[in-house]
C-alpha cells in the first residue's frame, strides 16, 4: 500500500508566515515531506528527510562506485586538502557545464550525510536517481516526487528548492520554459564553492 501524506502549504509574504490560504501537497511513498513553503511567488521550498535530498544519483559510499553511477560519464578528479583536523580526499567532477565536488565520510560512527558538496548539473547526459534528467518538463518532475499538486501553482514555479531535515543540505531545481534546465547543490558550511 502506497504511503502518502498531505502537507499544507504555508505562503510566505514580505517575510511573515501567513496560514490563510493552503495548498494541499500529496508525497509520492519514500519522498517524505517535512513542510513546504512558498518562499515567493515563482519558488517552492520543501523540507525533506527522504535519502534522495542526501543521494540524489544514489547511494554511493566510495568514490570506487562512481563508475557503476549515474555520474559515470563525468570527469573525476582527486585531490587532497589539508585541514586542522587531517588531510581529507575530494572529488571534482566536470562535465561540459555540469560540474561537482563530492566528499565521502568514511566513518562508520558518522551520521547519515550527502557526499556531495557543493555544484550544478545542466547537462541532459548526467542522470539522476528516480528518474530525474535536465529537459524533463515540471509536470514529469512534479510526478515523481508528488501524488498531487495543483497545476495552476506548479506552472508558476520556476524553482523548486529540496532542502535536508538535517545538515544543512540543499538542491535548487530551475526551470526555464517548463523545462528543467540546472540543478544547483549548496551545503551550507562547505568550504567549496564555485
Amino acid at each position: 500500500m502506497t504511503k502518502t501524506r498531505l502537507i499544507p502549504l504555508i505562503f510566505l509574504f514580505a517575510g511573515n508566515a501567513i496560514c490563510g490560504d493552503t495548498l494541499q501537497v500529496l508525497a509520492n511513498r519514500g519522498f517524505e515531506i517535512t513542510s513546504a513553503v512558498e518562499r515567493s511567488p515563482d519558488t517552492l521550498v520543501v523540507v525533506t528527510c527522504a535519502a534522495y535530498v542526501f543521494y540524489p544519483f544514489g547511494q554511493l559510499k566510495s568514490s570506487s562506485e562512481l563508475q557503476t553511477s549515474p555520474l559515470r560519464h563525468i570527469h573525476i578528479r582527486r585531490f587532497q586538502k589539508v585541514q586542522k583536523d587531517g588531510v581529507f580526499q575530494y572529488y571534482m567532477l566536470q562535465f561540459h557545464s555540469s560540474h561537482l565536488i563530492l566528499f565521502f565520510d568514511d566513518d562508520k560512527e558518522a551520521e547519515r550525510s550527502s557526499y556531495i558538496m557543493n555544484g550544478e548539473i545542466a547537462d541532459s547526459h548526467v542522470g539522476f536517481a528516480k528518474r530525474v534528467r535536465i529537459g524533463m518538463t515540471k509536470e514529469e518532475f512534479a510526478s515523481v516526487f508528488f501524488v498531487s499538486m495543483p497545476t495552476d501553482r506548479l506552472v508558476s514555479y520556476n524553482a523548486v528548492e529540496f532542502e535536508s531535515c538535517v545538515e544543512g543540505i540543499r538542491h535548487i531545481y530551475e526551470f526555464e520554459h517548463n523545462r528543467l534546465k540546472r540543478v544547483r547543490f549548496q551545503s551550507v558550511g562547505s568550504i567549496w564553492h564555485f
